[in-house]
């Protein structure tokens, strides 16, 4: 595994098709990225923010949309970390 440690995060770094973990102060998130295969999104890069979280002994994993590779933003990767949040938190309830 290729590990790359940044202090910022700016928009070069975010619209490369790598894997990377991203540290906010309320917790820890994996950018991955996707090669969409079908219908008309097809052959496009498309990123997603995804967290696990053990639910009943079980690893449970939930991920936001952050759209196609080269419109990812800092703002958007923000506000999607507290969507993914939303969703493991509904899991727990």
């Amino acid at each position: 595994m290729h590990i790359t440690y940044s202090k910022k995060l700016d928009s070069q770094i975010l619209n490369t098709a790598v894997r990377k973990m991203v540290i906010f102060p309320h917790g820890v998130y994996t950018v991955i990225y996707k090669r969409r295969s079908g219908g008309k999104r097809a052959g496009q890069m498309e990123a997603s923010l995804q967290k696990g979280r053990l639910v009943n002994g079980r690893n449970c994993v939930r991920a936001v949309h952050l759209g196609k590779l080269g419109d990812v933003t800092k703002e958007r990767l923000y506000e999607a970390s507290f969507a993914v949040e939303r969703k493991l938190a509904a899991l727990a309830a």
